[in-house]
């Protein structure tokens, strides 16, 4: 697992207007974490190469929602798509740390992580505003 950077930016859509475009970073086998400032969001982007099958991304509750369940979110991601996800209020997906959790399956396998060469195909970047 791993702790990923969040770049500060004004947009998740490529460059700002400063020109800055998001680090993209790999995922690491069994997961990763990031600091939540409440405002954060990742896009994740798979590639068209490799399998066919989506990657599941999972973003992992801390806390009970206002209706008393604790349901993690689950992003299918299509091969040669890019999906977005947060922000991530801070009371429900911040760990006592104050990282939001992730993890990745794939569709063949939802119970078993990514392999490292599954990995590669999936880019995450990570902003907050």
């Amino acid at each position: 697992m791993a702790t990923l950077s969040v770049d500060r930016l004004a947009s998740l859509h490529g460059a700002t207007e400063a020109g800055v475009v998001p680090t993209s970073q790999d995922p690491a086998t069994g997961g990763d974490e990031f600091p939540n400032d409440g405002n954060t969001r990742i896009r994740v982007s798979v590639a068209s190469s490799g399998s066919a099958d989506p990657t599941y991304v999972v973003i992992l509750a801390q806390s009970d929602s206002n209706q008393g369940y604790r349901d993690n979110v689950q992003m299918s991601v299509a091969a040669g798509a890019t999906e977005v996800a947060g922000p991530f209020p801070r009371d429900r997906w911040s760990d006592s740390e104050g990282n939001v959790q992730l993890r990745y399956y794939s569709d063949s396998a939802l119970s078993t992580a990514l392999t490292g060469a599954q990995a590669t195909a999936v880019d995450l970047e990570v902003v907050g505003g």
